[in-house]
């Protein structure tokens, strides 16, 4: 049974999703939802017959998990094609575009919070700013196994039943479920990247890994590819390999999702992150985030607070 929240969101989604099929843009639902809750929770054999297995391209401040336990379809998540399959998780960051397509006989749960839900003072929020389960340049999908299945669904199904309850300190239950389930998360995520590194090719793994180390200060796939002695087109074939998308978008990626992360998370003005990521002025570094996101940083921090 769904909470009286949960109809509104389910009501905000369907409506969403009936003016996409006017105009054909991308739903920014943030600005649909009558009501921003910390967390909603839906099976997904509740929810998916509303809006008959197919989802229109959308995007959404909260990060969402998605875990099958029966059917067939895809999730695309940014330009990444994401099996969903049984015993398939995935993980949709925040402000990330998504779309899908499901079989009428798929199972499972959709999970969305609001990361601002773990970030007060009885928290110990500098744990999540470690988390690599929130990179935008992390595969957003794995498989799992059936043992690995049996953990993830005794989970969901403590969420269902807390959920229900009325207890005084529901909030606090459920919040500490959701971080138990962020954690296993994360943890088959990191084992499975392990493992998909080792077939990767050694040229991608030491590209994300100089990311890592000088995007602040390089934004040229040029500089990147000279460090790894090849040309800049070699360079964009092997992301496009692994990745499905260019070197320079792989690049673009990461200064977007720390952008997000600085704006949301600290005080810091735009012209002191542009400077902190390595734009040579604000307006150069609101153009770019604009293109990006399709929002300015500053109306998109607002409409991060408001939704807070």
């Amino acid at each position: 049974m769904l909470t009286a929240d949960e109809k509104k969101i389910f009501s905000d989604y369907k409506r969403a999703f009936e003016t996409y099929r006017k105009d054909n843009k991308v739903i920014e639902l943030d600005t649909n939802f009558g009501k921003k809750l910390d967390y909603f929770y839906f099976r997904l054999e509740d929810s998916l017959p509303e809006y008959g297995y197919t989802i229109p391209p959308y995007r959404v401040s909260n990060v969402i998990i998605i875990f099958t336990t029966q059917g067939k379809g895809e999730r695309v998540v940014g330009k990444i094609k994401a099996p969903m399959n049984k015993n398939s998780l995935v993980i949709i960051p925040s402000q990330t575009i998504q779309t899908g397509q499901h079989s009428e006989d798929t199972k499972g749960f959709l999970l969305g919070f609001n990361l601002n839900f773990f970030l007060q003072e009885h928290f110990p929020r500098h744990h999540l700013f470690k988390f690599e389960l929130f990179r935008n340049d992390l595969k957003p999908y794995t498989q799992v196994t059936i043992g690995q299945a049996k953990t993830l669904k005794a989970i969901f199904d403590a969420l269902l039943e807390e959920r229900n309850q009325k207890w005084v300190n529901k909030n606090e239950m459920i919040a500490l479920k959701i971080l138990e389930l962020i954690l296993i998360c994360e943890r088959l995520f990191k084992h499975h990247e392990k493992l998909n590194r080792k077939s990767l090719s050694p040229t991608y793994v030491q590209y994300i890994d100089l990311i890592q180390q000088h995007y602040k200060e390089q934004h040229s796939t040029s500089y990147y590819a000279k460090l790894l002695h090849i040309h800049p087109n070699v360079l964009n074939s092997i992301c496009k390999r692994h990745l499905d998308q260019s070197a320079k978008q792989t690049i673009d990626a990461k200064l977007i999702r720390e952008a997000e992360d600085l704006l949301f998370h600290t005080t810091l003005t735009v012209k002191e992150i542009a400077y902190e990521l390595g734009f040579a002025s604000a307006s150069h570094f609101s153009r770019f985030f604009k293109r990006h996101t399709g929002s300015s940083p500053q109306v998109l921090r607002q409409k991060h607070l408001n939704l807070s």
